[in-house]
């Protein structure tokens, strides 16, 4: 059987996109559903490599819902631990997609003030 997430790859882009939506509308309720969801093993790790490839370019929807996933996690403060080691490649993906460049330079500056919080001077 295969969970969401695995669904998230699954190389039929109307399941794919049902299961963005479902994402979308979970992670848009409360913190603890928010960080339950940033949690899950590979999720954002599938998030962001679906935002990176090119699977998800062929419906612009994917992308977006994708971007509007991570932004909807990146909102709970503890959600924020598990996003940082994926900082680079959101880099990368905010200089090479113009459609979702807004949302994840927003997520960055949401990561890089938690980063900033938890140094020490």
């Amino acid at each position: 059987q295969m969970c969401i997430r695995d669904r998230l790859i699954y190389p039929v882009t109307q399941v794919r996109e049902g299961v963005l939506e479902l994402l979308c509308f979970l992670s848009d309720l409360k913190i603890s559903t928010r960080v339950n969801i940033a949690k899950e093993p590979k999720c954002l790790s599938r998030l962001v490599a679906l935002l990176a490839s090119g699977a998800a370019r062929q419906g612009d929807r994917c992308n977006k819902l994708a971007a509007c996933i991570l932004s909807n996690l990146s909102n709970a403060p503890a959600a924020k631990t598990y996003l940082l080691p994926l900082e680079k490649e959101l880099f990368v993906i905010s200089a090479c997609d113009k459609g979702v460049s807004k949302i994840i330079c927003n997520i960055l500056a949401d990561l890089d003030s938690i980063a900033i919080d938890n140094k020490i001077f």
